[in-house]
């Protein structure tokens, strides 16, 4: 307290929100049943990225997401998919997890191809 009786308060405004989403997202390698995808973590993170979710569905069917894998560490920036169907439209999906919750996902679609030229 100062001696005019006034208190000084300070405090932090600190960001208690979910992550943005990943950027950046890519597919360096497709084929007819597999697809790479890569990313890179949110420009607003939020805190501190504790992990990556990765989902897919048919680009045809909005309801179904299946959950690749929603336990990749905050290192990981890539992954594989297998088992796909040939001339194929795909959803993916990756979002970034902070203590807080899953963020925001980023999306992008990807055609399965035979041949693909890079």
């Amino acid at each position: 307290m100062h001696s005019s009786g006034v208190f000084n308060i300070s405090f932090c405004l600190c960001p208690f929100t979910a992550p943005g989403a990943p950027t950046g997202l890519f597919f360096p390698d497709v084929t007819a049943s597999t697809a790479k995808i890569m990313w890179s973590p949110p420009e607003e993170p939020n805190g501190i990225i504790m992990g990556f979710k990765v989902t897919y569905r048919e680009s045809a069917n909005p309801v179904d997401y299946a959950i690749v894998d929603d336990n990749l560490g905050p290192a990981r920036r890539q992954y594989d998919v297998s088992n796909l169907q040939r001339s194929t439209y795909y959803t993916f999906t990756v979002s970034a997890r902070t203590r807080i919750g899953w963020g925001e996902a980023a999306q992008v679609d990807v055609l399965t191809i035979v041949n693909r030229r890079k």
